[in-house]
């Protein structure tokens, strides 16, 4: 069986036949009766180094005479407390450095961060020694079908040529993690940041002990959710046992953040500022904050300033914020932390390259990324590392899980790569413009099932091309192409015009896959300057109808500011207070039994015109005795004051035309608007230049 994960997540299970999800069949991996809890040792898993290789930026390489390399490495060596030494010129133009003992990770990115002071090194990255070229040992690798480069997955193969993850620190706010052999060495100390002593079930609040104790809640059991996370990220790898992780030498900071039921925001929010090194009142400050932040949880519901400015603090401390969709087969603006500008929001998809049943979509998804079927057969789904306890803690195994919990830390562990990767570190802007960028594939398009209606980011996070990208091998390709939208026209309504027998069907029965926009009537009404109560409905004829408005953009299944429909052809939107501009208006054929769209169908739009002024324009003539403006516009009361730079000019009879004359030495501009009458009732600004 497979094995899901709690409800309450954004990895939760996709809706699922109650036999599919039974627990207590689930088709799990362990390490056998002998194995002790926690007590494996990994050989490897921190790499260190003392020789490193600088590469320069084309052309400069000549410039580095021996006298010059040795002031750039002795600077570094300087602040490093080091002595570092020149031993060759290689072919390329790059030059090999050793220094005089063997650098742990933080001290390998302290010395690459030295050595990029200069701004002509462009790379530098540690001489590693190269053995015949295999898969990892690890024996489970074969059924990671979400790491390959075919079938589905990241192709982070390629990627491990560049680079491994070294130096860089991955927080995972969740459960919390379990010991496990093939977790422990690459895990450092993180934070419990629950403050409510029922909600963590570990008998306090928020500690220093990041360890998962189990959510079991009212017969459900616990899920471990954390310790799977934690393993597509950063399993330990080439250790001859288990799995292996996308950011094998990365660190996992676990930040324990939900509990029994869930998490409270509040406290989520809080372990997001803490991960990325900002100061959370009453806890000891991050002394290793997180490169990147794997948010594999969420709420149903927009983002909130609250939410949003957790996450800005994190951007701004110079973490890379990645988040899951959510698993609700919705737009994404309906989850947080997803929704929230900024942050990496990531769609799930399946090992045909499909978007997951399960997964939500929207405009404002970055990237797709593995997040398995949701079905059978469970090696269709997302294999890591896991805990045996049904309540408590018990033996470390392994198993499968689906959902956007499980396509994020693909997404994550990407990231950690192309830190590492990088010569000097990118912006979490500049990461996210990357795998954006790199996910696109121009031979495939976007994943199956992934359109118009169903947006799930630019493709499935490609590891090797971005992080190629970021190390500087490859450029940046194109900006990938946006969704196709609708061909046919769009015509303009206005206020009080009722249209009718208006009829569309679908031109196949509609599905995520084959939805087509232009089966659709589009319709555009421009709302005025002090209009109120827009409302948009649809009634008569036959079939069904789905309606969607949205303001400055065409609607879509996943983004709109209101869906209406009931099966029927009566559909009703409005809005009290619409913003000045336009609105656009989707019908939408819909599909059931014998109905294909609607026949015979009228629509009718209305808002109340307060008459603003609008549509205001100026042109300017300037001669020998000064500058003469003239000025038309639209609408408005019997009376309307002429404004010039924010300064009242005079008062006129509105017939939709004024002039203005004024003295002026030399060219300039002005800036105009025109309003009701002692009222704040005003078009909005216009400048001419003269």
């Amino acid at each position: 069986m497979l094995v899901f994960t709690q409800q309450a997540l954004a990895g939760g299970p996709p809706d699922q036949p109650a036999s599919k999800t039974s627990r207590s069949g689930a088709k799990r991996v362990t390490f056998g009766p002998t194995a002790a809890k926690g007590t494996a040792t990994v050989k490897g898993s921190d790499q260190s180094a003392k020789r490193f290789i600088v590469m320069y930026r084309p052309g400069t390489e000549k410039n580095y005479n021996a006298a010059r390399v040795q002031r750039l490495i002795g600077g570094a060596g300087k602040a490093l407390g080091l002595r570092i030494g020149r031993l060759r010129r290689l072919a390329i133009g790059a030059d090999v450095i050793e220094v005089e003992r063997e650098l742990n990770s933080a001290d390998i990115k302290r010395l690459k961060k030295e050595l990029a002071r200069d701004p002509n090194v462009k790379h530098v990255s540690v001489d590693a020694i190269w053995t015949p070229l295999g898969t990892p040992n690890d024996p489970l690798y074969s059924q990671q079908w979400d790491y390959h480069s075919s079938g589905g997955g990241i192709a982070v193969e390629g990627a491990w040529d560049i680079a491994t993850g070294l130096g860089t620190i991955v927080a995972v706010i969740d459960t919390g993690i379990t010991d496990h052999p093939d977790l422990n060495a690459n895990v450092i100390a993180g934070y419990d940041m629950i403050s409510d002593p029922i909600v963590a079930g570990d008998g306090d609040g928020r500690d220093p002990d990041a360890h998962d104790v189990g959510d079991s809640f009212q017969g459900r059991p616990s899920s471990w959710h954390g310790t799977h996370v934690a393993g597509t990220i950063a399993a330990v790898t080439n250790n001859g046992i288990g799995m292996a992780g996308i950011a094998h030498h990365a660190k996992i900071q676990p930040v324990r953040a939900l509990g029994k039921q869930g998490g409270h925001q509040s406290d989520v929010l809080d372990a997001i500022v803490w991960a990325s090194g900002g100061t959370v009142p009453g806890v000891p400050d991050n002394t290793t904050p997180a490169d990147v932040i794997n948010l594999s949880l969420g709420a149903s519901q927009p983002c909130d300033p609250a939410a949003q400015a957790a996450v800005t603090r994190a951007i701004s401390n110079g973490a890379i914020v990645v988040a899951a969709a959510g698993n609700n087969n919705t737009g994404v603006r309906y989850a947080t932390p997803a929704s929230c500008d900024g942050a990496i929001a990531v769609a799930a998809t399946g090992p045909e390259t499909e978007r997951a049943f399960y997964s939500n979509f929207g405009e404002r998804v970055t990237v797709a990324a593995p997040g398995g079927s949701g079905l059978w057969p469970m090696e269709s789904n997302i294999l890591s590392t896991l805990n045996d306890g049904v309540t408590g803690v018990g033996n470390p195994i392994y198993a499968w899980y689906a959902g956007t919990s499980m396509a994020t830390p693909h997404v994550a562990g990407v990231a950690a790569l192309m830190q590492s990767a990088a010569a000097t570190p990118k912006t979490p802007a500049e990461i996210r413009k990357i795998l954006a960028y790199t996910a696109y594939d121009t031979g495939l398009g976007f994943p199956k099932g992934c359109s118009f209606d169903f947006q799930c980011g630019t493709g499935v996070v490609n590891a090797t091309r971005a992080v190629s990208v970021a190390a500087g091998h490859t450029p940046l390709p194109p900006a990938p192409p946006a969704y196709p939208g609708p061909t046919r026209s769009i015509d303009v309504l206005r206020s009080g015009l009722e249209l009718t027998g208006l009829s569309s069907s679908n031109t196949v029965p509609p599905t995520e896959a084959t939805f087509n926009p232009d089966d659709s009537l589009w319709y555009a009404i421009d709302i005025p300057p002090g209009a109120k109560h827009l409302q948009v409905k649809t009634w008569g004829g036959a079939g069904r109808v789905g309606m969607f408005v949205r303001r400055g953009k065409l609607p879509t299944l996943g983004d709109n500011d209101c869906e209406s429909g009931d099966g029927a052809t009566t559909t009703f939107c409005a809005v009290v207070a619409p913003t000045p501009g336009p609105y656009f208006v989707r019908l939408v054929p819909l599909h059931s039994g014998t109905a294909n769209g609607f026949t015979g169908v009228s629509l009718y739009v209305s808002f109340v015109d307060n008459l603003w002024p609008r549509n205001l324009q100026a042109k300017s003539l300037r001669g020998k005795q000064g500058v003469r403006v003239t000025l038309s516009w639209d609408s408005g009361k019997k009376q309307v004051d002429v404004y010039r730079n924010g300064a009242y000019v005079r008062t006129v009879r509105n017939d939709g035309t004024a002039t203005d004359s004024f003295r002026a030495t030399a060219g300039g501009q002005a800036s105009y608007t025109v309003c009701n009458t002692d009222t704040t009732e005003c078009a909005p600004s216009v400048t001419t230049t003269y």
